[in-house]
């Protein structure tokens, strides 16, 4: 992604080329949330970087401060000299409670959606032939 962002534009047929990085919308809306401190990060000239799977890692002055829980903001303004800044929404992206759950399937839906596999010609190995229905005798040859 560096080398993506330090290069000229890319074009195709007339038409600019972006490329941007893959992000969960767990992620993004976590960056959003904490939006107020990175903000404050820019104004103080702190250098930060997102972490993986959700931190934010900043350098200031030689001290590096991480912050991966809402218990961790105050001891992360202070070490790196910025006031503390409450979070509003903090619990929102870090409680297991606030992601929802997958989607359920609907009433009478059915739980495989594929198609089956219907033979209308023999298969060529004697391995890959459909199973005989119940019920329906052997053909003894």
């Amino acid at each position: 992604m560096r080398q993506a962002r330090d290069t000229a534009d890319i074009m195709y047929n007339n038409s600019k080329i972006l490329l941007l990085p893959d992000l969960a919308w767990l992620t993004l809306r976590g960056r959003r949330t904490l939006r107020p401190l990175t903000q404050a990060l820019q104004q103080a000239n702190i250098k930060y970087r997102w972490g993986y799977p959700f931190s934010l890692t900043a350098t200031h002055q030689g001290a590096q401060a991480t912050l991966t829980s809402a218990m961790e903001t105050e001891a992360f303004t202070q070490r790196l000299g910025i006031p503390n800044i409450d979070i509003q929404d903090w619990y929102d992206i870090t409680e297991p409670e606030s992601i929802p759950p997958p989607p359920q399937r609907m009433k009478g839906q059915a739980a495989d959606t594929r198609r089956r596999t219907t033979w209308k010609t023999p298969p060529a190995s004697p391995f890959m032939r459909p199973k005989r229905p119940q019920g329906t005798p052997r053909k003894i040859i």
